[in-house]
C-alpha cells in the first residue's frame, strides 16, 4: 500500500495540471469579426484590406488566396480580385480587355469596386486614369475603332487588317460618310438593348441587304455602278 502511494500522488498531480491546462487555454476564436462582411461596418473585410493590403490574408487563405484548409478562396466571392498580374499586360490572354470580352463585354462586376463612373469606388483605383476618352471604360472606342473614331480597325476581335471582315472598308466609309449611322443602328449607351446581345458583330440596318458571307451590299450605295464591292476585297 505504501509503494502505491507515491504512484497515485504522481497521476494526482498529473491530472490537476492538465486540468488547469485546459482551462488556461481557451476555445479557439474565429479569425474575423461578426460583421467582416458586411460592407457598411467599419470591420468590413474590403476596408481592412484597403488600409493595410492582403498580406495578413495569405496565411490563412493561401499565397495566392486561392484557399487553403478551411480557409476559402477570395475568388469564391471576387470573380475578378485579386487580379492576376497579367492583368495590365495587353498580349497576356488574362488581360483585363480580354477577360471582359470573354464575360460578354459586361462591366458589371468592374463597377463592383471601381464604382458606377469607374472613378475609384471602395476600391480607391480610377480606371479613368488610363481611359481618358468620354465615357471611360464605356466609351465606343474602348472595345472597337481607336480615338479617331469608332468604327474599325480595330475590331472585336483585335483585327486590323482590312482583309479582315470585321474591319473591310470601314474606315473608308467614315472617310466618304462620316457617321456609323449609314450602315448601323449607334447606341447612346453601352448599356442600350440590342448593343451587347452575344452577336460577334454588328448588325447591319436591313436596307442595306448586306450578306456578311459574300461581303456584299444588295441594296444602297453601290447598285448603280457595273463593278462589284466587296467589304474586306477592295
Amino acid at each position: 500500500m505504501h509503494k502505491l502511494l507515491p504512484v497515485a500522488l504522481g497521476l494526482l498531480i498529473l491530472f490537476c495540471f492538465s486540468g488547469c491546462s485546459e482551462k488556461s487555454n481557451p476555445l479557439p476564436s474565429k479569425s474575423h469579426p461578426d460583421e467582416w462582411n458586411v460592407a457598411s461596418s467599419a470591420s468590413f473585410h474590403g476596408k481592412k484590406v484597403l488600409a493595410s493590403g492582403n498580406a495578413s490574408c495569405t496565411g490563412c487563405h493561401g499565397y495566392e488566396l486561392d484557399g487553403s484548409g478551411s480557409a476559402p478562396a477570395c475568388q469564391s466571392c471576387h470573380s475578378l480580385y485579386p487580379h492576376d498580374t497579367q492583368w495590365m499586360v495587353l498580349a497576356d490572354q488574362e488581360f483585363h480587355g480580354a477577360y471582359i470580352a470573354r464575360d460578354h463585354w459586361s462591366m458589371k462586376s468592374c463597377k463592383k469596386c471601381h464604382g458606377d463612373d469607374y472613378a475609384g469606388g471602395s476600391s480607391k483605383v480610377s480606371c479613368n486614369t488610363c481611359h481618358t476618352g468620354e465615357g471611360g471604360p464605356e466609351s465606343c472606342a474602348t472595345c472597337h475603332g481607336s480615338l479617331k473614331n469608332p468604327a474599325p480597325p480595330e475590331d472585336l476581335s483585335g483585327n486590323v487588317a482590312t482583309s479582315s471582315m470585321g474591319v473591310g472598308a470601314h474606315q473608308l466609309h467614315m472617310d466618304g460618310y462620316g457617321s456609323c449611322n449609314i450602315c448601323h443602328v449607334v447606341p447612346a449607351s453601352m448599356s442600350d438593348a440590342g448593343h451587347i446581345d452575344g452577336v460577334e458583330h454588328a448588325e447591319v440596318l436591313a436596307k442595306r441587304s448586306w450578306n456578311r458571307t459574300t461581303g456584299t451590299c444588295v441594296t444602297g450605295c453601290h447598285t448603280s455602278t457595273a463593278k462589284s464591292y466587296i467589304w474586306n476585297s477592295f
